[in-house]
């Protein structure tokens, strides 16, 4: 694991003496720590890092625990977060698991449980990415199947509509329709090509709707 990066971890404690007790303790395990004393600090700061888990306290300022995992999972859905309490009811472990997180902890935390419920989370998260690569897999290639048998029918279709085109004069009426017809069809090639060259799962945000492949960025022209 020398030429690997550790895994890095978000810890969210509005508790200066823990926050420092437990990013000490994880860095001691050997994961990058990035650590917040505000939940709202945490989610900006989540936008701009890479973390494969959050470990967060149940009851703080501002945003409490469950409320910091819905916004987390509105950013990132597969990350792994792990809840700790110093109340621990049934309800709020409950409660916490139902918003998505991975798993609830009471304190003071257990180091050695901390370890074990950090590896399995990581080991959850590693698990979930190779099938959501394989399925994304399976999706590409159906994608660019799909763009092989349309690309044939397309090109017959901008061929005749061509050729229509050219038996008729420019003062004709028809023209412009049949010219405007040979645009959008071209229109719809290019569109198959950025289908067949799909290699990369990359959205963008869409009006009225959750985020769309982007093709532009997606698709690989291929030389």
């Amino acid at each position: 694991m020398d030429n690997i990066a550790s895994p890095q971890i978000l810890i969210v404690d509005d508790d200066r003496d823990i926050l420092q007790v437990m990013q000490i303790r994880l860095r001691l395990m050997g994961y990058r720590v990035v650590a917040c004393i505000d939940s709202q600090e945490a989610l900006s700061v989540f936008e701009q890092g890479n973390f494969s888990l959050v470990l967060t306290d149940q009851c703080m300022e501002g945003l409490k625990g469950s409320d910091l995992i819905r916004k987390i999972h509105l950013r990132d859905p597969h990350v792994s977060i792990i809840i700790m309490t110093a109340y621990g009811t049934v309800k709020d472990a409950v409660e916490s698991v139902r918003q998505g997180a991975y798993s609830y902890l009471e304190k003071p935390v257990d180091t050695q449980e901390l370890g074990l419920h950090i590896k399995s989370a990581l080991k959850k998260r590693a698990m979930e990415q190779r099938l959501a690569q394989e399925r994304l897999k399976g999706v590409f290639e159906m994608a660019g199947s799909v763009a092989h048998e349309l690309s044939q029918p397309m090109q017959s279709i901008l061929g005749l509509g061509e050729l229509l085109k050219n038996r008729v004069s420019e003062n004709d009426p028809n023209f412009k329709i049949l010219r405007s017809i040979c645009q959008e069809i071209e229109k719809l090639g290019d569109l198959i090509t950025k289908i067949s060259n799909v290699t990369r799962y990359v959205t963008r945000n869409y009006p009225g709707n959750s985020n769309i492949i982007d093709l532009n960025k997606a698709s690989t022209d291929k030389k």
